[in-house]
């Protein structure tokens, strides 16, 4: 019996210890856009009516004691006013967040309320190993990157992502709102749908291949006649390219459209 009451002690020491190693910044919305222009931002949906920012704790030898007291400002005239070296603003129904200091960036785990819109936009190369994250989400997702990895998990659509150097994972809870388009141009498209989501495709890959799970009912639609300009039929031209596409229908279509491109990577279709 002792042992158990030890137990249960130490369980909740450990988890008063992690929630006490967190810096947090709360903001009350449930509706909206949240729109994030910060690599590697980790982003979970959750049923609730406030956005909440955490980050790790700082360590003793990244404190700058000189500071305290002081607001974090940029020479762009954003201000820290969260804490975590981040700047949170809010327009009206658009809340833009951006990092602060030009180092010393961390990684940042956002909940937002799967009530609202979820923004992502990446450009630079800093940390540009760092995936964009994004699970749990029920709400509409549109996300950028030129140099991350994006990395969807459990999410319903709708759903418009795009990178270009980096690769793009994605899986689907069991209801899917589309439309849903998923843009690599150089590396590979890798996603997980329920087997029998009903679907309008259009898979391409210009430079390399396309792989789906065997039982998705792929139908591609039949070629229709194609004239060149001399007036020329032009669908043998194709046997020529390398270009792999796919439009036609999945599981009879109907419903969802989906959309996966990419220039010079391949496509994986996956059933959950």
């Amino acid at each position: 019996m002792k042992r158990i009451a030890v137990t249960i002690i130490l369980s909740i020491a450990l988890v008063s210890l992690t929630n006490a190693q967190q810096r947090q910044f709360k903001l009350p919305k449930k509706t909206g856009t949240l729109k994030v222009n910060i690599p590697g931002a980790t982003i979970e949906g959750y049923d609730g009516n406030e956005i909440v920012f955490s980050a790790p704790e700082l360590k003793n030898g990244d404190k700058d004691e000189r500071a305290e007291g002081l607001q974090l400002v940029s020479g762009s005239g954003l201000i820290d006013n969260t804490g975590l070296n981040l700047s949170v603003r809010e327009n009206g129904n658009i809340i833009d967040v951006d990092y602060v200091a030009r180092k010393d960036r961390e990684a940042v785990n956002i909940k937002v309320p799967n009530t609202m819109s979820v923004k992502v936009i990446t450009t630079g190369v800093t940390n540009s190993d760092w995936p964009v994250s994004i699970k749990d989400f029920k709400g509409e997702l549109e996300v950028s990157t030129m140099y991350n990895p994006i990395s969807l998990q459990n999410i319903t659509g709708p759903v418009n992502a795009k990178t270009v150097h980096g690769e793009l994972n994605a899986k689907f809870a069991s209801t899917v709102k589309g439309p849903v388009s998923l843009v690599s141009v150089y590396k590979f498209i890798d996603v997980s749908i329920p087997s029998n989501l009903k679907a309008n495709i259009n898979l391409s890959s210009k430079n390399g291949d396309i792989y789906a799970a065997s039982g998705l009912d792929i139908k591609k639609e039949a070629i229709k006649d194609e004239k060149n300009n001399d007036g020329e039929d032009a669908r043998t031209l194709k046997d020529w390219s390398r270009s792999s596409e796919i439009i036609g229908t999945l599981n009879g279509g109907g419903g969802t459209d989906l959309i996966l491109k990419t220039s010079f990577g391949k496509i994986y279709l996956r059933k959950n």
